[in-house]
């Protein structure tokens, strides 16, 4: 991964937006604790979730379109390999 989208995607996550993660939960706080953070809460917030609804998906529209595209500055013969 380029350093400048590792970087935005921390930022992103930094910040408390949508992060995706294949991580289990314990993973997580595990990572947390290796770099030096403090797990303030772990809430479970599943039973709130109303996926697929109008509003939900007008959001995730207009997220994605307005989210910056990353650029690469490296040749594209170059990524190929």
């Amino acid at each position: 991964m380029w350093p400048h989208i590792a970087s935005s995607l921390f930022a992103t996550f930094q910040n408390g937006w949508y992060a995706p993660s294949l991580l289990s939960a314990e993973k997580v706080v595990d990572a947390v604790r290796a770099s030096g953070m403090e797990v303030i809460s772990d809430d479970e917030l599943t039973e709130f979730l109303k996926l697929g609804q109008p509003r939900n998906m007008a959001i995730r529209a207009l997220v994605s379109l307005l989210r910056p595209v990353p650029v690469c500055d490296e040749p594209v013969d170059k990524l190929k390999k």
